[in-house]
């Protein structure tokens, strides 16, 4: 038997390794890596223009004083500079002195003191909050608006009454009262005065504009948003007033106006004279609303490439009219590139609800806050409070795409969410069946959950499961599950655990259902005691569990998503060729483990080798024919030591054998040492040292020194990835390296497995040491 690389090819892969290091044309700089870029510039821009006195005040129009350093501050704040910062205590001191006179000013100082989170400004929160609620002009129990100051004598404007808004929501969320009336009046206001679908500057025209619009949009989400507490009420053990939003019409024409008047070709110079005031207000439409795209139009991708492509040499941003101050159309850029770019956590799938011949549009949406609040007390509790974010994927939003590039940006966010009261409809939906199927086998989650408990969407997603996962049924999630405790924070006990079932894929749960309401309890944001807060730290546990504990990656970042080549029929011949060992445990738990780091291989170290994976028993001569040979599992085994033969052999000339124990299990590594054993009897793995040219440079193209790994050792087990030096053993035949083992699992971190249960390397380390184990077989 000959082996399936001969010796002539293994010369022809010798000679091409170093190819990987010979210069070649860059590729073009990925879109993320080019608005992280501009964020940083432009921040430096702002913080080079500081005052010694701490504000910005020389560089904007003198008529609103204090409003240049609010803005300044808040963009610099959003854009990751912390509140500790010299550069944010000088201007917080500075603006410190500036009295509440001007609504613009006081809406955006209320935001930064809000943000920075300084104790010492809560006394000015509060005057702030009365100042404005006291600046609202009123016709009877009518609400009027708000203009530049208190008093009735001018005019008000939809301008001035967005910052006012957004400063009052600003303070609710942090604590502090605001009146329901007036969140009631403005609901009403934004609702009387829609025209055409949208609005305009002042409350008695009637052209719409995309600034006001944008504005009256966020304006009814934000009074919906904080008008939410209390709305929804169990009764009975039902939920009463489940979907019903006053404003949902209002905000679905707003919506539509915006999808049809939204600059053709994305061509957002149309925009003109506030150019970058109108894209802050798109974004906060777009982040309060979870919707990526304004009909056909993916605002965030627009407005990134539109920014970065016109920021000047030295950071800054400068427009039109007011915005020819490049103070100001700085931080509006900023404003929107660092908050549009917050990493997405949940994806909000859009369905529809079918029950019998009936179907129900906006099923998928009867708790519109459900993921956001569930993503924000995620954030505050689980990823200390890193900025995250949740979107509604509406697949018809991206048609014509093919279901690679729909996965890709589903992929986007690790967890992806669907619940609804009746059976879940995908038929208007496309492709999104084998969307949901492939998202699952990149890596990603699915949650769902029976909003109301209701037993029409029980029964129609069990329909689509069998569908989707035929092979894998939906089964209870036992007492020693790791969703119980995954968050390491919040232990459901047992007499509070709701009746969880899941689907199981090699060694993770990818798909977790709730036959019992969740949602109405995030809706109502309830998470102090009770049942509200036992659906909380649920919530908590399936994110930390589906993700890890490790965040996303910020918006726009690409995800790879691996695809089955249907040219490989058949392997061309002289392909490297992986095989996996069978054994009597569970030999398998990550099926697209070794095809994954095979396209890895393809892709980033230009070799030729086939995805597909042998599947074959060691006792068989076979085993000879593989260089490369890969072994994982959970569960302890033996293979009899008369039966090691044709495996001794291979090792012995040539051959290497690749092994992880699959979550870091204990039972694996002490077969698979057994295993060592049998094979030669008397000798034992050994550590191989960081000075070992695995790990060396010629090789790799770099050192490795350090990879993440979330390991457990005596007397503590991490949570969180940590790094550290590769902690690799091997054995060595003949001088060369026959038997490479890590006793932290690779395999599961290849099919990018994230739960917090799974002792082992995250994706990056896991694919950099299975390549270099590769390489390695090759080259010797």
């Amino acid at each position: 038997m000959t082996r399936a690389l001969p010796v002539a090819l293994l010369l022809a892969v010798l000679l091409a390794l170093p190819a990987r290091t010979r210069a070649k044309p860059p590729p073009e700089e990925p879109r993320v890596e080019k608005v992280r870029k501009a964020i940083e510039h432009g921040k430096d821009y702002l913080v080079r223009r500081q005052s010694r006195a701490g504000d910005w005040e020389g560089d904007v129009p003198a008529s609103r004083p204090g409003g240049g350093t609010a803005l300044a501050l808040l963009a610099l704040l959003n854009a990751g500079v912390p509140a500790e910062d010299p550069v944010i205590q000088n201007g917080l001191k500075w603006l410190r002195t500036v009295p509440a006179a001007q609504t613009y000013v006081v809406g955006l100082q209320t935001m930064v003191y809000c943000l920075a989170g300084q104790n010492e400004d809560r006394e000015r929160i509060q005057r702030n909050v009365d100042w404005l609620v006291k600046a609202r002009q009123m016709n009877g129990d009518k609400l009027r608006g708000w203009s530049y100051t208190q008093g009735q004598a001018s005019v008000p404007d939809n301008s001035n009454m967005q910052y006012a808004l957004l400063g009052l929501h600003e303070a609710q969320a942090a604590g502090f009262a605001v009146d329901p009336e007036v969140w009631r009046s403005v609901r009403t206001y934004y609702i009387d005065y829609q025209s055409r679908g949208g609005w305009a500057y002042k409350r008695t025209e009637t052209a719409p504009t995309l600034t006001m619009t944008t504005a009256g949009l966020c304006g009814l989400v934000i009074a919906g948003m904080d008008l939410n507490q209390g709305r929804e009420t169990l009764r009975d053990g039902r939920w009463d007033k489940c979907g019903d939003y006053e404003e949902n019409r209002a905000v679905a024409q707003a919506l539509e106006w915006m999808g049809t008047h939204f600059p053709a070709g994305d061509d957002l110079r149309a925009l003109s004279q506030h150019l970058f005031y109108a894209l802050y207000g798109v974004e906060r439409a777009g982040r309060l609303t979870g919707l990526r795209f304004f009909g056909p139009h993916d605002w965030y991708r627009a407005g990134c490439d539109f920014l970065t492509e016109r920021q000047n040499p030295d950071g800054s941003w400068r427009g039109l009219g007011d915005e020819s101050w490049p103070i100001v159309a700085t931080s509006f850029s900023l404003l929107f590139l660092s908050k549009g770019r917050t990493p997405v956590l949940v994806s909000k799938l859009v369905h529809d609800g079918r029950d019998g011949g009936r179907i129900y549009r906006d099923d998928w949406n009867n708790d519109r806050n459900d993921a956001r609040h569930l993503v924000e007390f995620s954030s505050r509790e689980l990823f200390k409070r890193q900025p995250m974010g949740w979107q509604v994927f509406n697949s018809r939003d991206v048609e014509p795409a093919s279901v690679e590039s729909l996965v890709a940006e589903l992929l986007q966010a690790p967890v992806a969410y669907l619940n609804g009261h009746y059976a879940p409809d995908f038929a208007r939906e496309g492709r999104m069946k084998e969307v949901l199927k492939k998202y699952v086998e990149n890596g990603g989650f699915i949650l769902a959950e029976a909003c109301c408990s209701r037993p029409e969407f029980d029964g129609g997603f069990r329909e689509l499961m069998k569908e989707l996962f035929p092979d894998t049924p939906l089964t209870k999630l036992g007492d020693d599950h790791a969703v119980w405790t995954a968050s390491g924070k919040f232990a459901i006990p047992p007499n509070r655990r709701p009746p969880l079932e899941g689907i199981q894929m090699g060694c993770k749960t990818v798909v977790v259902y709730s036959p019992k309401d969740l949602s109405c309890w995030w809706e109502s944001n309830q998470y102090g005691d009770g049942e509200g807060q036992t659906a909380f730290r649920l919530g908590a546990n399936i994110i930390a569990y589906a993700t890890g504990l490790e965040p996303p990656k910020p918006r726009l970042t690409e995800v790879e998503v691996f695809r089955d080549d249907p040219r490989e029929t058949k392997v061309p011949r002289g392909y490297v060729k992986v095989a996996q060992l069978k054994h009597e445990g569970d030999w398998q738990p990550a099926p697209r483990a070794m095809p994954n780091l095979m396209r890895e291989l393809r892709e980033k170290s230009r070799l030729d080798v086939a995805t597909q994976v042998e599947e074959i028993n060691p006792r068989l001569p076979e085993v000879i024919d593989f260089k490369f040979l890969y072994m994982h599992g959970r569960r302890s085994f033996r293979i009899a030591p008369e039966k090691l033969e044709h495996l001794r052999f291979n090792l012995e000339t040539g051959g290497l054998l690749f092994a992880d124990a699959c979550c870091g299990s204990d039972e694996f590594a002490a077969s698979f040492r057994q295993l060592i054993d049998d094979l030669w009897a008397g000798k034992k793995l050994q550590k191989i040292p960081l000075t070992d040219e695995l790990f060396g440079k010629e090789l790799n193209g770099t050192v490795i020194t350090e990879v993440r790994c979330r390991r457990k050792e005596a007397g503590r087990a991490d949570r969180e990835f940590q790094p550290g030096e590769p902690l690799l053993e091997g054995l060595k035949v003949n001088g060369r390296w026959a038997v490479i083992f890590s006793k932290y699992d690779i395999g599961c971190a290849l099919e990018k497995t994230k739960s917090t249960s799974c002792f082992g390397h995250d994706y990056e380390s896991a694919v950099r040491l299975g390549t270099a184990a590769v390489l390695y077989a090759l080259k010797r």
